[in-house]
């Protein structure tokens, strides 16, 4: 089913594929979408009025001024992974790198009852209660791989 968009909005997104030769020269390019169809299609116009059908996973929605990538807002960077954060809201409880909810996984430590099945494995935790204790996704990999998050490499 086909829904017309405000087609006399502005440009709201920015298309992102490039892996082949027609998308490569869409890349990077402002449009605005004036059909959504189904399995994800859409139909953009360019800043130029050129039209196209396209996938909506390769479109993102475009920043203003005013919200900047979170991304980029913090510099901070863990020892151990070697990964930039973005806004701060929680730190690893592991390696002490600050961490953004938004943009990575992470781990938090709960306590509670489940229900032992035949099959084994958890559906759900009854009376659940979560810590405040967290970790990231790199630090919780190393510790289910039955590594030290706290030790370096020897860069070999």
């Amino acid at each position: 089913m086909i829904c017309p968009e405000d087609a006399l909005s502005e440009t709201t997104h920015i298309f992102t594929w490039g892996n082949n030769e027609k998308r490569a020269t869409l890349k990077g390019r402002s449009c605005r979408i004036l059909f959504r169809g189904t399995r994800r299609s859409v139909m953009v116009e360019f800043e130029n009025g050129q039209r196209e059908i396209v996938s909506y996973r390769a479109l993102r929605e475009r920043r203003t001024a005013s919200e900047p990538d979170p991304r980029t807002l913090v510099s901070s960077r863990c020892p151990v992974h070697h990964l930039s954060g973005g806004m701060v809201d929680m730190t690893c409880a592991q390696c002490g790198r600050e961490m953004n909810e938004r943009i990575e996984t992470i781990w938090q430590h709960v306590t509670g009852w489940t229900k032992k099945r035949d099959q084994g494995g958890v559906n759900h935790i009854a009376l659940k209660s979560e810590l405040p204790e967290v970790m990231c996704n790199g630090c919780m990999t190393l510790l289910l791989d039955g590594l030290n998050p706290g030790q370096q490499s020897l860069g070999i």
